[in-house]
């Protein structure tokens, strides 16, 4: 055998143990959502299903290009569990368009959530509720201006009369952003100590929506998961706003839950809500826009994202007999999130 053809030969045997390793990585990607409820890492990799299926497809293709067939079907399977667990405790699989410039058709109610992300200038805040006709909002990370205006003040209070609080705290587990929710409706507090103790409570707001047809709103924001405590204490306030929900349903009502969830639709938060709590998340299957990040600083760079850069952690959840007619994404005047717009009828 001559140099050339035993080079040739390692060059393929190393080719081949790089494929089956690279098959072996897909495999647990695709499988990590398994375990993503005890662990850290598993949970991480499973928030990134989406980005998974594109390059479990991409690899799959150049597979069968390459006519290794054995190795494409298994970079095929693991696209498609990325694709099963992406559809799992989904309201809708094709887009459902909004139209923001108008109100709310009758018999309907409009609910944006915005993660501020403390960058927006109050002024443009007011002005984006009032552009987009929202009916009721669901603010977290306010910047201090706004915190003063409108949870220690009442800035707003003709256009939305009715209002809920989450305050800032500065507690030895870390700090607790503040939030609101507003609405045109009124709104009577729905108790969460009996599913929720210590400060977990404090995440939740929950009320009933005396609307034309009642339901249940909660609204949440459970810590980012950067780190293992921040992603088992964010887990702890997901359990808990699934309690909530449940005994919501049980009362006989309908469900909106609006969340920047640090979740994405594969991601166990997500997952809990659907399994425990019966919600399932209103973004469409092929609604292919994540809410976060709205740009990347690279260096110098400010350079602004699209999918597959972009995850979904901002959405609203649904459950009972919740009809949703509109999914939709706004303007991020400022913030690195995408507020999320969505039309509902609650009710039969």
């Amino acid at each position: 055998m001559s140099n050339a053809e035993r080079t040739t030969g390692r060059t393929r045997r190393g080719c081949g143990c790089l494929s089956g390793v690279c098959a072996l990585v897909l495999l647990v990607w695709a499988m990590a959502w398994i375990l993503s409820g005890v662990s850290w890492w598993a949970d991480i990799a499973a928030n990134f299903a989406a980005q998974g299926a594109l390059v479990s497809g991409a690899v799959c293709a150049w597979w069968v290009v390459r006519r290794r067939r054995g190795l494409a079907l298994v970079a095929l399977l693991a696209a498609g569990m990325h694709a099963w667990i992406l559809g799992t405790g989904r309201e809708a699989w094709l887009p459902r368009p909004i139209d923001s410039g108008a109100p709310a058709a009758e018999g309907r109610v409009r609910l944006l959530h915005f993660n501020c992300s403390s960058r927006p200038a109050p002024a443009d805040v007011y002005a984006l509720f009032d552009a987009c006709h929202a009916d009721v909002v669901s603010i977290t990370e306010p910047n201090v201006y706004v915190q003063f205006d409108v949870i220690y003040d009442d800035k707003l209070q003709s256009e939305f009369p009715h209002r809920m609080k989450r305050y800032f705290r500065d507690l030895p587990t870390g700090q607790r952003g503040a939030g609101f929710v507003l609405s045109k409706f009124p709104l009577t507090p729905f108790p969460v100590e009996p599913d929720a103790q210590g400060e977990h409570v404090e995440e939740i707001i929950a009320a009933i929506v005396e609307a034309p047809a009642r339901f249940g709103l909660i609204a949440v924001h459970p810590r980012s998961p950067r780190t293992r405590a921040r992603w088992a204490d964010g887990h702890e306030v997901a359990r808990a706003a699934a309690g909530v929900a449940r005994r919501m349903r049980e009362q006989g009502l309908p469900v909106v839950l609006l969340a920047d969830l640090n979740s994405t639709p594969s991601g166990w938060r997500s997952r809990e809500l659907y399994f425990a709590a019966g919600l399932r998340r209103a973004k469409p299957v092929f609604e292919v826009r994540g809410t976060y990040p709205k740009h990347l600083d690279v260096g110098p760079r400010h350079m602004a994202t699209r999918w597959p850069m972009t995850i979904a952690i901002d959405d609203a959840f649904i459950a009972g007999p919740v009809t949703l007619h509109g999914w939709g994404l706004l303007d991020p005047i400022g913030s690195d999130h995408w507020p999320v717009l969505v039309d509902v009828a609650p009710g039969p």
